[in-house]
């Protein structure tokens, strides 16, 4: 059987060498960590044998969730008026009335396309928030 030190050697470099038999899938994340650069935190979980292994647990470190759900409800064309409208077959909703309007309005080829996937828009369909 071969030691630890043989085992590090025949790891992908992608992967860094956590401890006995385990290893990370980030080396990027790791040597972030390191430096400091990073919003990814160390976090010690312990196993079932009470050995510490550690976990990278990502946390953002800045943002207002106010802010954050304003803007995942507000018209991904415009960024003023709420999202009412999903786009078959797609079902993107990302949309106010009057952005779908001049979507499906445009008589320019190709241009009744969802704005979020490009896909064609067969139908548009309301939707409400409870």
């Amino acid at each position: 059987m071969r030691g630890d030190a043989e085992v590090v050697n025949f790891l992908p470099s992608s992967n860094v060498y956590v401890g006995r038999g385990q290893s990370s899938n980030s080396s990027r994340q790791s040597t972030n960590f390191e430096h400091g650069s990073s919003s990814n935190r160390r976090r010690p979980s312990t196993s079932t044998a009470g050995d510490k292994n550690w976990e990278i647990v990502d946390e953002k470190v800045d943002g207002n969730p106010d802010e954050e759900m304003k803007n995942s409800i507000t018209c991904t064309i415009c960024m003023v008026n709420k999202r009412k409208f999903i786009f078959s077959p797609c079902m993107h909703a990302c949309v106010c009335k009057s952005c779908a309007k001049n979507i499906m309005n445009s008589r320019a080829a190709g241009a009744k396309k969802c704005p979020i996937c490009r896909e064609q828009i067969e139908m548009v369909l309301p939707f409400f928030l409870s």
